[in-house]
């Protein structure tokens, strides 16, 4: 198990620019909770 001080990021680049936060998540949570 992780420690809680750990962060973990993602960086997802070259996204159209009609990409908005509604989508980014619609896309990502299938796979696990998104925290920012």
């Amino acid at each position: 198990m992780a420690a809680p001080d750990v962060e973990y990021r993602c960086f997802v680049g070259g996204l159209a620019w009609a990409t908005d936060d509604r989508s980014l998540e619609a896309a990502f949570s299938t796979y696990g909770e998104i925290l920012e």
